[in-house]
């Protein structure tokens, strides 16, 4: 009672019971499993007395006002789950009459024992036991359905294991995600989502305990015992190539005849075997790994199937052993790869963003529905009907989120997607990184600076917050979905106006995607050898503050989902998880979680699984930057308009200003030089690095400060993200555009102590920080103010007597 009842009740309902091999061996204190199950037989009443309670023959017996039959349900509930069934079991009957050698009738009881069961544990100990329908099996029902893994868990997590590739099959990540956001699974048997939700939970936490509860022993077990070995081609140090079969746990053994190799290959791959060719991925430093989708130029093909190729179709040919060569074709592939879909074009979902098996459901980022003919399809989402709006010509669904399954019908033809609320959080490892050789950020020079190291908050904005706009929410839902292997830019602002189209009056879609990197997003690059630009998604990191050792701060980008986790890992911790707005609706909040004690703080830095955040190095002053570029190979192409922020066309260079220059010969990236008069030439990549160098080798001030916050004096001017980032953390505010008098500034909230350091760094205006003129207070308390505002000569701004929303705590 305590150990599967009790014990599993005190933390939210029962729905299933999970009674393991390991549970009995440490019951009755054995090693040997066949013992314990002979110790657990004798344990229980006589055969003739189960007979009784279990056909219904009796009322359930109680002693001492407790139930007299858990044991027998313990045991029911562990017959079908132990290692000591046969595969071939699976009659309920058959199973339970072997152990006890008697015959049992009708089993008409057990529904009886498990509603008895239900209502103690409801009267007295107030533990909710929720009990699986019996239907269809009327009298068995629910004793088969309340135990985990039967062999229908077994059947579900034998379809996860061919829906996976294996080099994730051990990824607890990837197999949460697929199982939450896979439409293939929502029909699983109630003890299975019992067990994963349990599982799952306690991953969300950092609980190492993950790792041996009965969800992941069930799934570790099925990958120790099924076919689902890959195949691997590893060019050894003389350049040969050995083929190797390669387990879901890492393990590799070296395959000498690939027809015997039949009883350890998953069912798909060996499907491509027989066939006599098989697709290969190449992973780079000369590995190379079999896949089942097409795509891949790379196969591995037997000796009658490559006679049927001409040599110019093929690049190169390794061969292997017994007849198997690895051939990388001229043409992307065999032509039995070439897949054309059979689904009619007349209705279907497009542009949808992709989230694992599923799609994203925040409207307006949800699939469109295109169509043909004068009639509308209907649409539903989990068999409701929704009124579309009609977008360029498809019918897309109104603002909201969205989970379920999305359906369009027309003419009797029905297409279906799986829609999400909000994007699956992705794997680290594989996110990809800045590439020096291939790319630069977009801060050029000052990349990864600060202007000072002194690490932490340093103090807590004082200015009026906000909460984040729903619709930059969905943006960033969108982007992290999309992101993971980096985007294009155009690609990416090409989501932001999707969203925004709807709205009258907004930022653009470039100014909202500089409040994303510069909140810690995203990295925003350049490409060296294409003029093109492209997003990187940044890790995710934690920072204790060294002013409070029982606070961190988390940088880096949160979708829903990582908020999700980590606020289940600071509870779990004894800690709780806080967010503080942006300066404007249109920045995002930054997040931090608070605890008692530094030991709590400890165990939830462990737990999260993030990385540390990293300091940059101190940056130099912006009118010094120069990466010394030669302009050989390079023409005029424009010049820096300083009232627009653009760039226009010029024939020839003029003798001062911020020049482009284009490459006459490839695509690499251009050239930006700056020229004043009395000053040396200065050349760097970056545009917007570029800008702001020009502004402060003018010896003006790029930047003045406006009641607290750091607003650019020219169009397209910006802090690098990597100083952004760093005042961000400073004051605990991101920035964000504010819209002010009818048009849009960039915001940076400052405080007193970042304004001296960025100062050194750059010419700032900074007269009117927290700087009013002396009759302004007595003004506003007068009585002819009557709430009007007034204007401040010294400040420059407009003076409103209202009061100003404090810090949030």
């Amino acid at each position: 009672m305590d150990r599967f009842f009790l014990g599993p009740g005190s933390m939210g309902p029962i729905y299933g019971v999970q009674v393991s091999d390991d549970d009995l061996l440490d019951l009755f204190e054995t090693t040997d499993i066949e013992s314990a199950a002979s110790a657990f037989v004798r344990a229980l009443p006589h055969p003739n007395r189960i007979a009784q309670i279990i056909d219904g023959e009796i009322r359930p017996p109680f002693c001492d006002g407790k139930p007299d039959f858990v044991r027998i349900l313990v045991f029911l509930c562990w017959m079908q789950v132990t290692g000591l069934r046969q595969q071939a079991d699976r009659n309920f009957r058959d199973i339970l009459e072997g152990y006890f050698n008697h015959r049992f009738q009708g089993l008409a009881g057990l529904n009886r024992l498990w509603s008895s069961l239900q209502e103690f544990l409801e009267t007295k100990h107030s533990v909710h036991l929720a009990l699986p329908s019996a239907m269809p099996h009327s009298r068995i029902g629910r004793t088969i359905r309340i135990s985990f893994p039967t062999w229908r868990d077994q059947r579900v997590l034998a379809k996860l294991h061919a829906a996976i590739e294996s080099r994730y099959q051990l990824n607890e990540l990837v197999i949460g995600n697929r199982i939450r956001n896979s439409q293939t699974f929502a029909g699983s048997p109630i003890s299975f989502k019992y067990a994963f939700e349990q599982w799952d939970l306690a991953r969300l936490e950092g609980d190492l305990a993950a790792a041996d509860m009965p969800f992941w022993r069930a799934w570790r077990e099925t990958l120790q015992g099924s076919s689902q070995n890959e195949l691997e081609a590893i060019e050894s140090e003389y350049c040969e190539i050995e083929l190797f079969s390669v387990a879901p746990d890492g393990r590799t053994s070296p395959v000498i005849d690939l027809i015997a190799h039949e009883d350890r290959l998953r069912p798909e791959l060996w499907a491509f075997v027989k066939k006599g060719w098989v697709f290969m991925d190449d992973l780079g430093l000369g590995r190379f790994r079999s896949n089942t989708k097409p795509g891949s130029p790379t196969l591995l093909v037997t000796a009658a199937h490559l006679a049927k190729f001409h040599s110019s179709a093929i690049r190169s040919v390794r061969p292997l052993r017994n007849g198997w060569s690895l051939v990388t074709f001229i043409n992307n592939g065999m032509p039995e790869q070439r897949q054309t879909s059979s689904v009619p074009t007349s209705l279907r979902w497009v542009e949808g963003i992709r989230v694992g098996g599923a799609l994203l459901g925040r409207a307006p980022l949800t699939p469109a529905l295109q169509f043909t003919g004068e009639i509308w399809p209907e649409v539903t989402v989990e068999a409701a009907s929704i009124s579309c709006i009609v977008v360029d010509g498809k019918l897309t669904l109104p603002s909201g989120s969205y989970r379920g399954r999305l359906t369009g019908t027309l003419d009797g033809i029905q297409r279906s997607v799986n829609l999400v609320e909000q994007a699956s959080e992705s794997d680290s490892g594989s996110r990809q990184i800045l590439d020096d050789q291939n790319e630069f950020s977009e801060d050029g020079l000052l990349f990864g600076t600060i202007p000072t190291d002194i690490p932490g908050p340093s103090a807590f904005w004082s200015g009026e917050r906000h909460a984040t706009n729903m619709l930059l929410s969905t943006i960033c839902e969108g982007l992290y979905a999309k992101s993971m292997r980096g985007l294009a830019m155009s690609t990416a602002v090409g989501i932001i106006a999707r969203v925004v189209r709807s709205v009258a009056d907004c930022p653009s879609p470039w100014t909202i995607l500089r409040a994303l990197s510069d909140a810690g997003w995203f990295d925003l690059t350049i490409l060296r050898h294409v003029p093109a630009r492209r997003l990187l998604l940044r890790p995710t990191t934690v920072s204790i503050m060294p002013t409070d050792p029982t606070r961190c701060w988390i940088d880096g980008p949160t979708p829903d989902a990582v908020q999700a986790r980590l606020a289940a890992t600071a509870v779990a911790c004894g800690g709780t998880f806080e967010s503080v707005g942006a300066i404007g609706e249109w920045g995002l909040p930054r997040f931090f979680v608070r605890f008692a004690t530094t030991s709590q703080l400890e165990e939830f830095v462990a737990r999260s699984r993030l990385g540390k955040y990293v300091n940059g190095s101190v940056a130099t002053p912006v009118n010094t930057v120069d990466e010394k570029l030669t302009l050989e190979g390079y023409a005029v192409g424009a010049v820096w308009n300083q009232l627009t922020g653009f760039f226009d066309r010029v024939a020839e260079a003029p003798a001062t200003g911020l020049i482009r220059y284009e490459r006459t010969e490839g695509n690499a990236s251009h050239v930006f030089s700056s020229r004043l008069a009395g000053m040396p030439e200065t050349r760097v990549r970056s545009p917007s690095l570029a800008i702001l160098a020009h502004i402060s080798r003018m010896s003006v001030s790029a930047m003045f400060v406006r009641r607290n916050a750091l607003v650019a004096k020219a169009p397209r001017l910006f802090l690098p993200s990597s100083w952004a980032r760093w005042l961000a953390a400073k004051v605990s505010c991101n920035p964000a555009p504010v819209q002010i008098d009818g048009r849009w500034d960039y915001l940076y909230p400052v405080d007193e102590a970042s304004l001296r350091a960025l100062s050194i760094l750059l010419k700032i205006d900074h007269a009117t920080m927290n700087s009013t003129s002396i009759w302004v207070p007595y003004f506003g308390t007068s009585r002819s103010r009557r709430d009007r505002s007034v204007f401040d000569a010294k400040s420059g701004i407009a003076v409103a007597n209202r009061v100003r929303n404090g810090a949030p705590t």
